[in-house]
């Protein structure tokens, strides 16, 4: 019996929508985790051969290039269930691992206490780290679920995933063409969601803003957003036939007299 991990997602994401896997929102991921698995199953086997063994030319992180994740089943929507075995091709006995489930299990191992503590912002593994911080951010669940071949399980569950040391994007400004996919109301989040480029982003917004979106959720449109820092944020959005708007040197000499008069006369004095 192969080394088995199922990974569910669920949350408000776009990509959880009931119509399979969304190879744009999760194929950068898939390949993260496919890094981290052959990561940690290089750094077993170089911890069991020991420094001597790799000095004198041994090929066990090598080995850790063969491994793969291979997909089983796909369960659709929120939550959406991913089934797969980690799995060694056939290579011949080894003093170290005469069986190879063991080494696939020991890394499952290593992978699901990495998940467990990165997930609570105590840093473990760099690569699991990047693998968790890639999941769109909507999802608000994640439970990994590990079956040993020797029957063993367990299991890693994370709510709303805290993780320390992933890199901070610092805020900036961006235009997006593209169509208003939904909207959030009070109680809940005020935001925008819109798709761009394969592309599902929830913006935070005003409530007139999401008036607008209502209105415009059956054309094309043009937004200009921030994003990067803690939330992304929707600062004006418009149909994308609409003439741009044009910052004439009057329009910006009024602003920023309104704006700043008070200081400015604090200045002066």
């Amino acid at each position: 019996m192969p080394t088995r991990l199922e990974i569910t997602f669920e949350g408000d994401a776009p990509a959880l929508a009931p119509h399979g896997l969304s190879i744009a929102a999760f194929a950068s991921s898939l390949q993260l985790l496919l890094k981290a698995i052959r990561r940690i199953g290089s750094a077993i086997l170089t911890d069991a051969a020991g420094e001597e063994y790799g000095a004198k030319g041994g090929r066990w992180a090598r080995y850790a290039e063969g491994l793969d994740f291979v997909l089983h089943e796909v369960h659709s929507g929120s939550p959406l269930r991913l089934t797969g075995s980690v799995v060694q091709p056939e290579l011949p006995p080894s003093t170290l691992f005469p069986n190879w489930n063991y080494f696939t299990d020991q890394i499952g191992e290593r992978f699901i206490t990495a998940v467990r503590r990165e997930g609570v912002g105590q840093p473990d593994n760099f690569m699991v780290r990047r693998f968790l911080d890639s999941i769109p951010k909507e999802v608000e669940r994640h439970i990994y679920s590990l079956t040993k071949s020797t029957g063993e399980n367990e299991i890693a569950r994370l709510d709303h995933p805290a993780l320390v040391g992933a890199p901070s994007e610092l805020p900036y400004l961006q235009e997006l063409i593209g169509w208003v996919t939904g909207v959030g109301f009070d109680p809940g989040r005020v935001e925008v969601r819109l798709k761009f480029d394969s592309q599902f982003l929830s913006f935070s917004a005003t409530t007139d803003q999401v008036e607008k979106g209502l209105e415009l959720r059956e054309q094309e449109v043009r937004a200009l957003v921030v994003r990067g820092g803690q939330t992304n944020r929707l600062l004006r959005l418009e149909r994308h036939t609409d003439p741009r708007f044009q910052l004439t040197p009057e329009l910006q000499e009024e602003y920023l007299f309104e704006r700043w008069d008070g200081l400015l006369k604090r200045l002066a004095q």
